[in-house]
């Protein structure tokens, strides 16, 4: 389970939630040779969900690690990072479907559309076949497990609280900056510090569960709405230039317009406090 244990050692329960992504993350590299394409997509994605994870607890014991993060972090973020073609493709493909009118998709959009199906089917089927990248992403994996078993951590909540205060900070300051222009590199970082600071409340949840339900359900809405904005970004990046672009770039320009507004609204409740009273609040139920 992604959740940490108020009162256990804090060494050892870190050290269980990541062996439990670790696994997990194994588990679907070896799922990308299923001869089911649904089943490979869904291995991928879910495997990319396992590295953020990852990279989200070093984050929350980052005071505590020193320069052991980076390192740590370049190995996860890099077996991330072999699949990030394959996932795009299907995202703007998933992303077009989504901007098309009650008359269905224009010769143009059909025609993006297509083009990237054909990518992501591409993909898949090399995935299927063995591609390297899925040994690549293997061994950085298990690299990255070698270099967390090496942490040393204190069995003390300090450097945790300093890790979520920084946490909340970055995406107070990604979210000033985004509401006062929003472009789609700052929407991005701001989508970044969220998915973060959404990772840690989870890992911390136990210690008010009741307390932190409202702010869980906030911060999963912000996720969506920010990944839909960086998810139109991506296309418009996709189709910038092309002849058959110009209608997709429109649409999603309007989407993100209407995105925007309630992402920012809800950002403002989420992100209305000091970061050192957040990080006391969501502390208040530990016990060490």
């Amino acid at each position: 389970m992604f959740e940490l244990n108020p009162g256990d050692s804090i060494p050892e329960d870190i050290a269980r939630v990541l062996d439990g992504v670790f696994d997990d993350a194994e588990g679907r590299l070896d799922a990308m040779g299923s001869p089911n394409p649904v089943d490979v997509e869904h291995a991928v994605h879910q495997f990319r969900k396992r590295c953020k994870e990852l990279r989200a607890v070093a984050r929350l014991v980052r005071p505590a690690l020193g320069p052991r993060f980076r390192d740590f972090n370049h190995l996860v973020r890099d077996a991330s990072a072999q699949f990030s073609a394959s996932r795009d493709a299907h995202v703007m493909a998933e992303t077009i479907d989504s901007l098309a009118p009650a008359t269905g998709l224009s010769p143009d959009l059909l025609a993006i559309r297509d083009r990237q199906v054909d990518v992501a089917a591409a993909a898949t089927i090399s995935l299927q076949q063995g591609d390297e990248r899925t040994g690549v992403a293997r061994e950085l994996v298990a690299a990255a497990r070698v270099a967390a078993n090496g942490w040393d951590l204190p069995d003390d909540a300090a450097p945790i609280v300093k890790g979520l205060t920084l946490s909340y900070r970055q995406g107070r300051q990604s979210f000033r900056a985004a509401k006062r222009k929003p472009t789609d590199d700052r929407m991005h970082e701001w989508r970044k510090s969220t998915k973060n600071l959404g990772y840690h409340v989870q890992l911390l949840v136990a210690t008010d569960r009741d307390a932190l339900a409202a702010l869980v359900v906030d911060l999963d809405a912000l996720g969506d709405l920010i990944g839909q904005d960086h998810d139109l970004a991506v296309l418009i990046e996709g189709v910038r230039g092309t002849d058959e672009g110009m209608e997709a770039c429109e649409l999603a320009r309007k989407r993100q317009h209407k995105v925007r507004k309630k992402a920012l609204r809800l950002g403002k409740r989420i992100y209305g406090e000091r970061p050192d009273d957040f990080a006391e609040r969501i502390m208040v139920g530990w016990s060490r």
